[in-house]
């Protein structure tokens, strides 16, 4: 059996508008995941738990194209060789009813992967829900094809859009009481909990409208919002779809 260090390993990352991903992987089930914010990704670091060298490829879901010169230069300095940026306009991810040109981001069409691998056994309707800087609902059939969905704000761009046109005081997502009920007696709770009602409202209207009439689909959650938004809705709560999505998808490339 090969030692640890003989195992042949290649690094997943996910950068999103906020955070950087990554994971190492043998090809299996079992990633290690860290993360730093993307503006550190922008800035060529990576993390200290991804510098031993053993990754000498990576596959790169990026929805932020300024960071990925520095993030490949990066990688390349860390003895790197092949790097794959996935590109849905080029890159068969999914099957999916899209119309062209392809512009769908790639995390959403990774994401939705991971959840028809993880979740489609019952041959169910499934829509992902992704609250992270962005709330995406995405819908996919019962068979696995990915149709789209719908883009609204998240949490911060919500407060942030109050606090730049109402002059309004300038709060964070983290600020946010999921469990409050009732009318907010001062600015600060009217803002918060209206942002809570939004996210929770916005969320059931975009299943309402992406779900075909008779379909009762399964609701996966995932982003870092994702967790706390499932709660809401009794949905199932899935941590790092994207990245597990890459997997899979860097798995098929590498058996091509």
């Amino acid at each position: 059996m090969d030692s640890p260090s003989r195992v042949p390993l290649h690094l997943l990352i996910d950068v999103g508008n906020s955070r950087g991903k990554f994971a190492l992987s043998g090809g299996d089930d079992e990633l290690t995941i860290t993360a730093c914010p993307t503006a550190g990704v922008g800035a060529g670091e990576l993390p200290d738990a991804l510098k031993s060298g053993l990754a000498k490829s990576a596959f790169i879901s990026s929805v932020v194209p300024r960071v990925n010169a520095p993030l490949r230069a990066a990688l390349i300095r860390r003895g790197v060789g092949e790097i794959t940026f996935v590109n849905p306009a080029t890159h068969a991810i999914i099957p999916h009813n899209l119309l062209p040109p392809i512009t769908v981001g790639s995390d959403r069409l990774l994401a939705a992967l991971a959840a028809s691998r993880d979740f489609a056994r019952a041959r169910r309707e499934i829509i992902v829900i992704h609250l992270g800087s962005a709330l995406v609902i995405d819908w996919l059939t019962a068979d696995g094809v990915f149709q789209g969905g719908l883009i609204m704000p998240g949490a911060q761009m919500l407060l942030d859009a109050l606090a730049a046109a109402a002059q309004l005081p300038r709060l964070t997502a983290t600020d946010l009481d999921w469990a409050a009920v009732g009318a907010g007696r001062d600015t600060r709770r009217a803002i918060l909990t209206g942002a809570v009602a939004t996210l929770v409202g916005q969320t059931r209207e975009g299943i309402r409208r992406v779900t075909p009439p008779a379909a009762t689909p399964r609701l996966i959650f995932t982003g870092g919002g994702g967790e706390i938004l499932a709660a809401q809705f009794a949905g199932e709560y899935a941590p790092d779809l994207v990245l597990r999505g890459l997997n899979y998808w860097a798995a098929d490339a590498r058996t091509i």
